[in-house]
C-alpha cells in the first residue's frame, strides 16, 4: 500500500512539474517584458513571433542563469536577436531567473513603431 501511495504521488507530482502554459507577450517598441521562472526547476518554451513589420529587434536581459536560442547568457548579459512574421525562438530560465525582453529596432529598420506578439510555450 505504501509503494502505491508513493507511485501515486511521484506521478501526480511529475505530470504536475511538466504541465505546460501557452502565454502570450505583447512586446510595445522599448517597452520590457519580463519571463520570471519562480518554480524549483528550469522551464524552457519555443515562441512564435507575430509582427506587421518586415522584422524586428528583440533584446533579452538575464537576471540567473537562462539562455536564447541555445546561447547561454548569466546575470547582466544581454542578446539581441532579429526575427520575421513568423519566427520561432527558444527560451529557457533555471529556478530563480528572469528574462526581460525588450522589441528595438532592427538593424535595418527607421522606426520602431508597431506592437509585435511573441506567442509562447513553456
Amino acid at each position: 500500500m505504501q509503494k502505491l501511495l508513493s507511485a501515486l504521488l511521484f506521478s501526480l507530482l511529475s505530470s504536475q512539474a511538466y504541465a505546460s502554459v501557452d502565454y502570450d507577450f505583447l512586446l510595445q517598441p522599448e517597452r520590457t517584458e519580463k519571463l520570471s521562472n519562480q518554480l524549483w526547476w528550469a522551464v524552457s518554451g519555443n515562441c512564435t513571433i507575430e509582427t506587421t513589420e518586415k522584422q524586428i529587434g528583440l533584446d533579452f536581459k538575464v537576471d540567473g542563469v537562462g539562455s536564447i536560442d541555445g546561447k547561454n547568457l548569466t546575470s547582466g548579459k544581454h542578446t539581441k536577436i532579429i526575427v520575421k512574421n513568423g519566427d520561432r525562438f527558444k527560451l529557457s530560465a533555471n529556478s530563480g531567473t528572469s528574462i526581460e525582453i525588450t522589441k528595438v529596432k532592427a538593424d535595418n529598420q527607421s522606426s520602431n513603431i508597431a506592437t509585435a506578439i511573441a506567442h509562447c510555450h513553456m
